[in-house]
């Protein structure tokens, strides 16, 4: 049995697309906040820290959402945080951001297994909050600018 199809069996499709969705907008949501409010080199650095504040805040009303999920504040081995595990039935859940479908996140002790890429299973989401060429471009040109008038 693969990796996807036990994380099918455990995790109901709609609790999976809430848990998408969920990550996608606080990402936008802190991507947005931190470019607009500071400058480029401290947006960049806050940026994912506010994402995964946010995500890991939110899970807990999603998991009062769904009476199968349960999410458990666990420190790391060194105590120098915290992160959430999700759980619903045999999976456990952890966040981790990497920019390249294909790419594992550097090691870390609870990081056993990956789900897979959930985006492709909603396409509704991909095209909602994945930037188009345009975007991309135009976010690159101000980019370049910002950094050539520094």
């Amino acid at each position: 049995m693969s990796n996807t199809s036990v994380f099918d069996s455990a995790v109901p499709r709609r609790l999976q697309y809430s848990l998408t969705k969920s990550v996608l907008e606080n990402c936008r949501q802190s991507s947005r906040y931190c470019y607009r409010e500071l400058a480029l080199a401290q947006a960049r650095d806050l940026s994912g820290h506010l994402c995964r504040a946010k995500i890991e805040d939110e899970m807990v009303g999603i998991a009062a959402l769904f009476p199968m999920l349960r999410v458990t504040i666990k420190n790391y081995q060194n105590n120098t945080g915290s992160y959430n595990e999700i759980t619903c039935g045999i999976v456990k859940l952890t966040q981790s951001r990497i920019l390249n479908p294909n790419d594992v996140p550097r090691g870390a002790s609870f990081r056993a297994t990956l789900a897979a890429n959930l985006l492709a299973r909603f396409p509704d989401l991909r095209a909602e909050y994945l930037p188009s060429a345009t975007v991309l471009s135009q976010l690159r040109r101000r980019r370049l600018r910002a950094q050539a008038g520094a």
